[in-house]
């Protein structure tokens, strides 16, 4: 997605890119199987000409913005400049089947979803049974269409920099399409399905941090974690750190955040976006060396909300306690692991949670 935003792709070009690629990737295995019915044997394509089959194929069968001839002459077009121009009579066998019968296409598309629900929804065999044991075929099916179309844009306002009348107000100055999204787990005015009129980062209130990008779904986490001004909150897994800055801005940045993720790259997005958005009140540490950190920066802000000038004073001891809470998930339930540094010392038991409340028991 970061080379999508970093490209010198006009906006109507760049979403048609990425409309192929993301659509290529959920449609692979239906996609896969029209191609393998025009073929004679078995023979596996090479990399290069299945992207291209798939590109065409995409754009006649799930895409109605282009007609499908041009579909047809561009990826053959395209083949012979990426250095594919002995594959090109295949390619343009393949893809004029399906682009000069558009009803016989059809047909074979629902037939494959109707008879072999796994290809024609391009979902993973197991996860079709389990869908269809769970809900019943019926249901399995509306949820596998749903689960394959394209994602919608989110926005969720940010507090700790601004509140909705007025991103509101830089959103219609920028051209960005705004539509209220209510939900029972956020704030009215937080969330917005948004039109963006180019990539997100050249916005100015994007790189104010007016605003960060953000499912519906990811809200409900920090609101069943009812997280309040002034306590210490452990986010494991925290990378890029959407729901991590929300947590601060329930927190009113008063408190203690410590983001933690196994991956330092995306750990360093954290910081970033926590920087972009104001959020204060963050600590973050890598997940080798988590148990090393947890301990000293818990009492330091147990002891600096008690007014200790000194928090980390030599000798101070604590016993902690950690509270985790999962939605859809039992107390108790996750599985468990250890938190501590690369030689195995100083571990501790955890149990596999998002977040953590940590509070203290006694000195």
């Amino acid at each position: 997605m970061r080379m999508f935003a970093k490209s010198s792709l006009d906006a109507a070009d760049r979403g048609l890119c990425k409309e192929l690629v993301l659509g290529c990737v959920r449609w692979r295995d239906m996609l896969d199987r029209l191609v393998a019915d025009r073929q004679k044997g078995s023979r596996r394509q090479l990399p290069p000409v299945r992207c291209l089959l798939r590109m065409g194929l995409y754009q006649i069968t799930l895409l109605d913005r282009i007609p499908a001839h041009a579909a047809v002459s561009e990826t053959v077009g395209l083949a012979h400049r990426c250095g594919q121009k002995q594959h090109m009579p295949f390619i343009n066998a393949v893809l004029r089947a399906y682009a000069d019968d558009a009803n016989h296409t059809r047909s074979v598309i629902a037939t494959l979803q109707a008879q072999e629900h796994a290809v024609g929804w391009s979902h993973p065999a197991w996860l079709v049974r389990d869908w269809i044991q769970r809900y019943g075929a019926d249901d399995a099916r509306r949820l596998m269409e749903w689960n394959n179309q394209a994602a919608t844009s989110y926005a969720r306002v940010n507090r700790l920099r601004a509140q909705p009348a007025g991103v509101l107000e830089c959103w219609a100055s920028e051209g960005v399409r705004a539509t209220h999204v209510p939900l029972d787990w956020a704030e009215d005015g937080d969330l917005y399905l948004v039109t963006l009129p180019c990539a997100v980062h050249l916005l100015k209130s994007f790189e104010d941090g007016l605003f960060y990008m953000q499912d519906p779904s990811t809200l409900l986490a920090v609101h069943a974690l009812d997280v309040k001004p002034g306590q210490f909150v452990v986010d494991l897994c925290a990378a890029p750190g959407g729901k991590t800055s929300l947590i601060a801005q329930k927190m009113g940045n008063a408190g203690t955040l410590l983001a933690s993720d196994i991956d330092a790259e995306r750990l360093q997005l954290v910081r970033e976006n926590g920087l972009r958005l104001g959020v204060t009140c963050l600590h973050t540490s890598p997940a080798s060396s988590l148990a090393a950190t947890l301990h000293p920066l818990f009492l330091a802000h147990q002891l600096g909300q008690a007014g200790v000038s000194d928090p980390l004073m030599p000798g101070a001891e604590s016993v902690l306690e950690v509270r985790g809470g999962k939605v859809g998930g039992e107390e108790g339930g996750g599985a468990a692991g250890e938190l501590g540094d690369d030689s195995g010392k100083n571990s501790q038991k955890y149990s596999l949670y998002d977040f953590y409340i940590v509070n203290i028991l006694g000195p």
